[in-house]
């Protein structure tokens, strides 16, 4: 066999030893991306994702720019996905997964284009067992394809860099195009990319100009294009043939035409989206306000992030982040002058734009998710270096080159090794539990019913609409899209008064990261944050319903401001009802919750200009009492102080009733004058209405004054006698029900008004 058969023969056994092992890192990653994707239930902003996923694929962008803080593309490419293969959990969280492990074979080629095969296949076992990688790509959110087309853009960048071929720089700008309609954050890499790319060139030409005998130091040491390794090295010694030369050395002038022209084709690419853009970030959504006045506060906000990433994106601590950091300054040590500027930038971009932009809303680990590759990679030619110096001072007879890989080998496994006991924490973690509560509510519900939702998070300026948004999504998927879903807040009565054939029936759904307190009045099914509330002995009365659970979740929830909506709620149903007493109470434990919270004061002055109109409605009645009569109406009270005399008396009587619920029904009051011996001696049927309007047109919280005249029969025997009041449906006879003071139904369902005596 001739020496150059050799050389083939082994350059392919090592390209199919290199590709076995990232196949075996790739499927290994992607195992680890699959594996119980859809054991939780999505929260919220994956409900969000699949929410828009469900919309029409054009109707996308429309929408989004008007109520979201990202651009389409995760939503569309979701919605490809569910559109053919359902929208199961796992449906909605395959993408990510899917682009998750796809960014192994990226990191892979990277880092084998800037150094070796060896560097790529570390960076790739690195990132195929990483507990944060692996937590986003189970998330249905844009993190994970941030990654994919980072890496992505980075790559065909580097390759494009290395030749005078047009395709890469066509599929850069589209990769870089893609990026940016998934993240904003992408105007963050595009800047690295495009400084480096502009370094390069000006290298380049600059070196072209001086001629070849005055070379950089830079030139000489790595005298391949975009600093490959020159052949020798340690790594080379693994890996022969890991690069193949480029077919003709890239001209400086043809590349900076092509890096000009790509960078037209992304802004004619995302010209569209531009105006969207402005909107989210300009207008109510994100409503950016510019640069920080106080930079050395945003300096902080950076440092502060730069150590929660590390932190993050290590997935170890103590010792074994220490240990980390070492390979990571290693690798940087080993780093090329281009090679430095390109991490620089890459890593820059964030903190330079939490340092100067006045928002704190993106400083966490997540958003800079695109530097964690480059972090990987950093810390794969750390360990190279380990394994370069095991190789050449290490103990033993084997040759050096077979040291090296094998100290390279056994670090590698060590770091995946100590990211164990993070990932095995985070496939024990657990997400809020929408699934599992909706799934309650679905064998429990009645027609008829509705939830009520509190969310004690949006006190922190979260998401102020979590429980109706997460609970109508699997709600909706368990077929009960009808089911209302109301908020604890200011108007809920009147809501209340709205719902079509509403029984009464309420439900409380919190969600709360903190521990709740037992109710006497209600009961609770307790799921991971969530906890669905039911009244134990639920009277199917709306008002009473509504008060008693309110009042169970005063019991329930914490102490503090989770406070302040139920008091307010409860005090504005007083002020609708006609209670005034109970509505100032409320507002006063409001006030004292948030003083200076401005709708307890408004709250107030609504109650005392309702106390005015109350005070002129019911002039003239001296007999205040409340009655429910089947939660449509309540008689307020009545004025019946004349004593019945004579053989033809005539009781005169005024009652005072109010709307609690909107009804198409017409119904009729009765009047029964009724003897110790349970006879009806005298009655009076009298249609109610407000003028020529019958009940079915009277308003909620109207009052309606009505006069009613019985007439005794002159044979009529002297003695006591009650007046019983209440109303039916004229056509069925059918009377509404009513309640007293205790939530016990009263006998025949007439409310006694008192007694009045007859003597002849």
């Amino acid at each position: 066999m001739t020496n150059k058969s050799a050389g083939m023969t082994s350059t392919n056994r090592t390209r199919a030893a290199t590709l076995g092992t990232l196949l075996i890192i790739f499927f290994l990653g992607m195992g680890l991306r699959l594996y119980q994707l859809d054991v939780d239930s999505l929260w919220l902003d994956e409900i969000v994702t699949a929410t828009k996923a469900q919309l029409g694929l054009l109707s996308i962008p429309r929408i989004v720019a008007q109520t979201d803080t990202f651009p389409p593309l995760l939503y569309m490419l979701t919605q490809l996905f569910t559109r053919y293969s359902g929208d199961s959990d796992f449906v909605v969280r395959l993408p990510a997964a899917l682009l998750g492990s796809l960014s192994i074979l990226l990191i892979y080629g990277v880092g084998s284009m800037l150094w070796t095969r060896v560097e790529g296949l570390a960076g790739a076992f690195l990132l195929s067992v990483n507990p944060w990688h692996i937590r986003y790509s189970q998330e249905a959110r844009w993190y994970a394809p941030m990654v994919f087309l980072s890496l992505l853009s980075l790559l065909f960048l580097l390759k494009a860099l290395q030749g005078n071929s047009r395709g890469p720089w066509v599929a850069f700008a589209l990769v870089t195009s893609l990026a940016l309609y998934n993240h904003y954050f992408a105007f963050l890499i595009l800047p690295a990319q495009v400084l480096y790319a502009a370094w390069v060139i000006w290298k380049d030409w600059a070196s072209t100009r001086r001629g070849p005998t005055e070379a950089t130091h830079e030139d000489k040491v790595f005298p391949r294009s975009l600093g490959q390794p020159a052949t020798g090295g340690p790594s080379d010694q693994l890996v022969q043939g890991h690069v193949s030369h480029p077919r003709s050395m890239p001209n400086a002038r043809v590349l900076a035409s092509y890096l000009i022209g790509s960078l037209v084709l992304v802004a004619l690419c995302y010209m569209p989206w531009l105006p969207m853009m402005h909107q989210q970030l300009f207008g109510p959504i994100i409503h950016f306000q510019g640069v920080r006045a106080e930079v050395e506060q945003g300096i902080e906000l950076s440092l502060r992030l730069y150590q929660d990433m590390l932190i993050a994106y290590s997935g170890v601590s103590g010792a074994a982040l220490l240990l980390l950091l070492i390979l990571f300054l290693l690798g940087l040590a080993r780093c090329k002058p281009r090679q430095l500027l390109l991490f620089g930038l890459w890593f820059a971009m964030p903190f330079l734009f939490i340092s100067l932009a006045q928002t704190s809303r993106w400083v966490h680990p997540r958003y800079g998710i695109h530097i964690l590759p480059i972090h990987l990679l950093l810390v794969a030619r750390g360990i190279d270096t380990i394994g370069h110096y095991l190789g050449r001072y290490g103990p033993g007879r084997i040759a050096h080159h077979m040291r090296s890989l094998a100290g390279m080998t056994s670090l590698v496994i060590l770091v995946g090794i100590l990211q164990m006991p993070s990932l095995r924490d985070y496939y024990f973690e657990q997400k809020e539990d929408w699934r599992a509560a909706a799934g309650y509510l679905a064998d429990h519900l009645q027609p008829g019913d509705a939830i009520l939702a509190e969310s004690l998070e949006f006190r922190t300026a979260s998401h102020d609409n979590r429980v109706p948004t997460c609970l109508r999504y699997y709600l909706n998927a368990y077929g009960m899209e009808s089911v209302p879903i109301l908020r604890v807040r200011l108007g809920l009565w009147h809501e209340l008064q709205q719902l079509q054939g509403w029984n009464g029936q309420l439900w409380g759904v919190i969600y709360s990261p903190d521990a709740l307190a037992a109710s006497e009045n209600a009961q609770r099914a307790d799921f991971y944050q969530i906890s669905v509330i039911g009244l134990r002995e639920p009277s199917g009365r709306a008002m009473q319903d509504t008060e008693l659970l309110l009042k169970a979740l005063l019991d329930i929830l914490p102490r503090g401001d989770a406070h302040f909506d139920v008091h307010l709620t409860l005090a504005d149903i007083g002020v609708q009802t006609g209670q005034l007493v109970e509505a100032e109470t409320q507002l006063q434990m409001a006030s004292a919750v948030q003083p200076d919270d401005s709708r307890a004061s408004r709250s107030l002055d609504r109650l005392q200009l309702r106390r005015q109109q109350l005070s002129q409605a019911l002039e003239g009645m001296r007999h205040p009492l409340w009655r429910d009569i089947g939660a449509v109406m309540a008689l307020l009270g009545h004025d019946l102080s004349q004593e019945a005399k004579g053989s033809n008396n005539t009781l005169q009587l005024t009652l005072w009733w109010q709307v609690l619920q909107d009804t198409d029904t017409d119904y009729t009051s009765f009047i029964h004058v009724v003897g110790q011996d349970n006879r009806v001696w005298a009655q009076a049927d009298i249609r109610l209405q407000q003028g020529e309007r019958p009940t079915s047109t009277w308003k909620v919280g109207e009052i309606v004054r009505q006069q009613c005249q019985v007439v005794l029969p002159a044979d009529m025997p002297s003695g006591e006698y009650s007046i019983m009041v209440g109303a039916y449906y004229w056509e069925t006879g059918e009377r509404l029900p009513v309640w007293d003071e205790f939530g016990q139904r009263v006998a025949n369902d007439a409310i006694l008004l008192g007694s009045r005596s007859v003597d002849h």
